[in-house]
């Protein structure tokens, strides 16, 4: 038993050993790899980061200024297609008029003329057209000349002075919805008129008694006059007669009275007129606010554009109070569009006016867009801490692709060279060990980058040359690279401006860089087994190299056993 208990003993100081050995060995032998990037050669882009949101470049708020119900929606106005004949029945718009408190619509005719007196009827140069008249759609006849109307023989409406035609769609087309395209001065909806047109007959009533009272005040002006004019007369006979027999002094008295009177009477009645004057102007200005009033029921486009937003409802009704209620938001030429971005107080120096921008949006991920700078407004938001502007990026948008209120990336171009040589911003941040540099390069390590000496004398009197001059904006970097003997020797480049990633880089004078050279970024030291646990899996190092050639190695090795000799004539572990 104790002879046995020997033998185990033995044997695990034995298999102690050679591990320890293995271990020992596996990692006094490391694999050192070099990750390295290469030179490129491309546009540089130094540029500011933003994201912003798509928005129309004016954005009217269409509202209401009288309150009352929806009584209908405009109709949108179809035009002929390219390849579709112009046919003035199917195409042409209607045109609402107002005559003599009432509305008309004409379809297919633009009236611009004014009617002041009615005009009798010719018998020839009538245009049959349709009109709508009191709910109904009548036949009518239209005078181009003269922009008359008649049903039947009598004159029914064309443009009151001052007024604009409300152009429409037709009757028979859909009313205007979102994304509806609209004209400038086009029908959007009409408000129940009916409140409105009492009011304005109640004004141009007003206005009707305001010039009775007026005529009155000059009638009783008139006649102060004719008493004053009287009184007068008496006063001075009576001054001729004078007081005496046959002229008492009561009776002269009465006559300077009544002459008093008189003139008090026609101040009076000169006051008055005035004051019936300002109420016939009151009348007239109280009347004009009701009719504008009346106009106000046709909720018409400012603008020509697109109907982002549609609020309201045939049936609706809209109360309009101290802020105007809103029932369309019209976006004017969705063809030209803006961006509003969101800049950084650190980076806005950066931006100005004119400046290129290209930017991408989210649902178009495979196309890029560019706009211009507008602006830059000068109020300020913050938010958290961070201060903001916002900059307007005028943009084109001919083929309506971007729609508003899309999220935008945007950037903002500051400078840009083109076809320049550049390398990964890691390769500056490298400073390797000592132990891995070349011989030669060991006290090049401990110094800074210099620019290289000159070799030639500047003149007999061997002088040294001056230094190359350097170029504005570029100072002297190192860069390391991998010799033959898989060591680090060093390389002087000038280093230009960066972009947190990538930085411009050019050979000193006198040297040549070219696209493709490889500089290193960082180092991985590895045993042999890892090492070579990587290359059998690919047949190459993880980082690209090729791994030094292993040496022989004694017993213990992957593949040896304890106690097994090798080539390398050193013994393994005794048992």
């Amino acid at each position: 038993m104790n002879t046995y208990l020997k033998w185990g003993i033995g044997a695990a100081i034995c298999g102690g050993a050679v591990a320890g050995w293995y271990l020992y060995s596996d990692s006094a032998e490391e694999v050192v790899s070099f990750r390295t990037v290469k030179v490129s050669q491309g546009d540089f882009v130094v540029k500011v980061q933003a994201t912003g949101t798509l928005e129309p470049v004016e954005l009217v708020d269409v509202g209401a200024q009288v309150t009352g119900k929806i009584l209908e929606l405009g109709r949108v106005i179809r035009r002929p297609a390219a390849d579709e004949a112009y046919d003035p029945q199917v195409h042409d718009p209607e045109y609402m008029l107002s005559v003599d408190g009432k509305q008309f619509r004409i379809v297919g005719y633009p009236l611009v003329k004014e009617l002041d007196t009615p005009a009798e009827k010719p018998s020839d140069g009538l245009v049959e057209r349709k009109v709508l008249l009191n709910g109904n759609l009548v036949d009518a006849q239209v005078n181009e000349a003269t922009g008359q109307i008649w049903v039947g023989e009598q004159t029914v409406g064309l443009i009151m002075v001052n007024a604009k035609p409300v152009v429409n769609g037709r009757p028979d087309a859909p009313v205007v919805d979102y994304a509806s395209e609209v004209e400038e001065n086009q029908l959007l909806a009409r408000i129940d008129d009916e409140l409105v047109k009492l009011a304005v007959e109640r004004a141009e009533a007003s206005v009707k008694q305001a010039e009775a009272g007026l005529k009155q005040a000059e009638a009783s002006l008139a006649q102060a006059e004719v008493n004053k004019n009287k009184a007068d007369r008496d006063l001075a006979r009576a001054e001729k007669l004078g007081v005496g027999d046959a002229l008492s002094q009561m009776d002269y008295d009465q006559y300077v009275t009544s002459a008093e009177n008189a003139e008090a009477q026609l101040a009076s009645a000169r006051a008055q007129k005035k004051t019936a004057e300002a109420q016939l102007v009151s009348a007239g200005v109280q009347h004009k606010s009701e009719k504008r009033n009346e106009e106000y029921t046709l909720i018409v486009s400012p603008i020509k554009g697109s109907v982002i937003v549609r609020q309201v409802n045939v049936g609706q009704t809209v109360v309009s109070s101290m802020n105007a209620s809103t029932l369309f938001l019209v976006a004017k030429d969705l063809s030209k569009m803006q961006i509003w971005t969101s800049v950084n107080e650190a980076d806005i120096a950066k931006v100005e006016s004119g400046q290129e921008v290209r930017f991408t949006v989210d649902a178009l991920p495979n196309e890029s867009f560019v706009g211009q700078v507008n602006k830059v407004r000068p109020n300020a938001t913050m938010s958290s801490n961070v201060v903001t502007y916002i900059v307007e990026v005028d943009l084109d948008n001919p083929k309506r692709k971007l729609r508003p209120y899309l999220s935008a990336n945007a950037n903002f171009i500051v400078r840009e060279t083109k076809n320049c040589l550049l390398v990964q911003d890691a390769a500056f941040d490298f400073v390797p060990e000592e132990k891995y540099v070349a011989p030669s390069a060991v006290d090049q390590l401990k110094q800074g980058p210099r620019p290289p000496k000159p070799s030639v004398a500047a003149s007999d009197d061997k002088a040294p040359a001056e230094p190359p001059a350097m170029e504005p904006g570029f100072a002297p970097a190192r860069l390391w690279r991998v010799n033959a003997d898989n060591l680090l020797e060093p390389v002087v480049v000038l280093r230009g401006e960066s972009d947190g990633t990538r930085s411009i880089v050019k050979p000193m004078p006198g040297q040549e860089l070219a696209p493709g050279t490889e500089f290193v970024t960082g180092a991985m030291v590895q045993s042999p087994k890892a090492a070579d646990a990587a290359a059998s899996k690919d047949g190459n190092s993880p980082f690209g190299m090729k791994r030094p050639e292993r040496r022989q190695r004694s017993a213990g090795g992957v593949d040896a056993k304890p106690g097994q000799n090798t080539n390398s004539g050193h013994p393994g572990p005794p048992m």
